[in-house]
C-alpha cells in the first residue's frame, strides 16, 4: 500500500493520450449536443479549435510539472493538497491563455481582430472560443472526479491495511508474550507509533494548507462579488440583457435593459456592443425596421467604421433597405460604402450580391451584369458562409452557386 506521499506522486498522471484525446472527445460531444458541429466544418473555426486543444494539452502538461515543483518546494506533496492544486494550476494557466487571447491581444491588435482573422461574424467567433474553453473545463472536471474516486479508494485501502497490521501485530505480540519475549512487541509498537506519527503529521500539514486555501478562495469570491455589485453593476445589467435576449420571451425587456445600461453608464467600455445589441433587438426581434435603420446610421456616426461591429452594421443597412424597406437606391449606396470601407470584410461576398440585386431592382440590368461579373472575379473559388436571422451559421456554399440565382 502506498503511503501518502507516494500516492500523491500518482495523482493526475493519466497517459498523455488521455490529455490529448479526452478534450477532443469532450469538445466534439458538446458541439453535437449544442448543435455547433459546423465549427469543425468551417476551416477557420476548425483550425482555431484544434489550435486551442493543442494549447490545452501543453498547458495540462506544464501545469502538472509546475504544481509538482510548487508542492515539493513547500513540502506539501500530500493527497488532499494535490487533489486541488493540480487542477487549480491548470485552470490558472488556461485563464491566463484566455486573457491573453481574448483581452490582451484584441486590446493591442483591435477588437475586430479575431472575427477578421477567422473571417467569421462575431457571434460564431465567440461560440468557437467559448465552447472549446468550456469543453476543456468539463474534461478537467471529469478528471477531478476520477481522482477523487481514486483518493477515496486509497483512503479505504489504507485504513484496512492499518487495521490488518494492528491485528497481525496483536497476534504476534500475544504469541511473544506467551513465550516471555517482549523485544518484538516493543519494536512493533515503536514502528506502529512512528507510522501513526508520520500520518498524523502529514494530515495536520494538509489540513492547515487546505484550510488557508479555503479561506483564500472564500475571500476572493467575496471580494469579486462585492466588487462587481458595488463597482461594476454595468456588468450585471449587460449579462442580464444578454440572458433576456437569448431567452426569446420578452424582447422588449431586453431592449429596455440595454437602453437603461447605455443611459446610466455612458462611459461603459463596451457601450458600442450594448447599443448594437439594442438596435439588433429592434430589427430581429421586434421588426421595427425603419427605427432600426435610423439607429444603425446614428451608431455609425457615433462609433465610426473602424469599430468591431461596423462591418455587420453596414451589411445590415444594405440588407434592410433592400429586403424590408424597398429602397434599392439606398441599398446600392450602402453596398458601395461597405465595399469602400471593407473590401475584404466578413460580409463582403453577401454585400456584393446585394449590390447586384439592388441594380436589378432599379432596372439597370447591364450594370447588374457588370457588378455580378466583378463579384465572380473577386470571389472565384471562395465558399460563402450563410447566416440565419440570429446570426448563427446556416450553411456554406460556393460563391458561384449563390451568384447563379441572380442571373437574368
Amino acid at each position: 500500500m502506498l503511503d501518502p506521499r507516494d500516492f500523491a506522486a500518482t495523482q493526475f498522471r493519466p497517459h498523455p493520450l488521455v490529455w490529448l484525446v479526452g478534450p477532443v472527445v469532450t469538445t466534439l460531444s458538446l458541439q453535437m449536443l449544442t448543435g455547433n458541429t459546423y465549427l469543425m466544418v468551417l476551416p477557420s473555426s476548425a483550425s482555431l479549435v484544434i489550435a486551442l486543444l493543442l494549447a490545452f494539452f501543453l498547458l495540462a502538461w506544464g501545469g502538472r510539472h509546475l504544481s509538482d515543483r510548487l508542492l515539493a518546494r513547500f513540502d506539501l506533496a500530500l493527497p488532499t493538497v494535490g487533489l486541488w492544486v493540480h487542477p487549480f494550476m491548470v485552470i490558472v494557466l488556461t485563464g491566463l491563455l484566455g486573457l491573453g487571447l481574448l483581452v490582451a491581444w484584441p486590446a493591442w491588435a483591435g477588437r475586430a481582430f479575431w472575427p477578421t482573422f477567422l473571417h467569421l461574424n462575431a457571434k460564431v467567433t465567440t461560440i468557437a472560443f467559448t465552447t472549446t474553453f468550456f469543453s476543456f473545463a468539463l474534461f478537467l472536471g471529469g478528471l477531478v472526479l476520477l481522482e477523487v474516486g481514486r483518493y477515496l479508494g486509497w483512503s479505504i485501502d489504507l485504513a484496512e491495511e492499518m487495521w490488518k497490521t494492528v491485528q497481525g501485530e496483536a497476534a504476534a505480540a500475544a504469541t511473544d508474550l506467551a513465550k516471555g519475549e517482549t523485544a518484538g512487541l516493543q519494536a512493533g509498537l515503536a514502528a506502529m507509533k512512528e507510522r501513526l506519527r508520520q500520518l498524523e503529521q502529514a494530515r495536520t500539514r494538509a489540513q492547515r494548507c487546505n484550510r488557508w486555501a479555503a479561506y483564500g478562495l472564500f475571500a476572493f469570491i467575496l471580494l469579486a462579488g462585492t466588487g462587481i455589485v458595488f463597482f461594476r453593476p454595468e456588468l450585471i445589467l449587460f449579462y442580464r440583457g444578454e440572458a433576456q435576449l437569448r431567452s426569446f420571451r420578452e424582447p422588449e425587456v431586453a431592449l429596455e435593459t440595454f437602453e437603461h445600461l447605455a443611459r446610466k453608464y455612458p462611459n461603459y467600455t463596451y457601450l458600442d456592443t450594448v447599443t448594437y445589441y439594442a438596435i439588433w433587438t429592434l430589427e430581429r426581434r421586434l421588426n421595427r425596421y425603419a427605427e432600426a435603420v435610423r439607429r444603425y446610421e446614428a451608431w455609425l456616426q457615433r462609433f465610426g467604421t473602424d469599430n468591431i461591429w461596423a462591418d455587420e452594421v453596414m451589411a445590415n443597412l444594405t440588407r434592410l433597405h433592400l429586403d424590408k424597406l424597398a429602397s434599392p437606391a439606398v441599398a446600392l449606396d450602402w453596398s458601395r460604402r461597405y465595399q469602400h470601407h471593407f473590401p475584404d470584410g466578413i460580409m463582403a461576398p453577401h454585400v456584393a450580391l446585394y449590390e447586384v440585386r439592388a441594380l436589378q431592382d432599379l432596372g439597370r440590368p447591364e450594370e447588374a451584369k457588370a457588378a455580378l461579373q466583378r463579384a465572380r472575379e473577386r470571389f472565384v473559388g471562395r465558399m460563402i458562409v450563410l447566416y440565419d436571422s440570429e446570426d448563427d451559421f446556416l450553411a456554406r456554399l460556393p460563391f458561384e452557386s449563390a451568384a447563379l440565382s441572380l442571373e437574368r
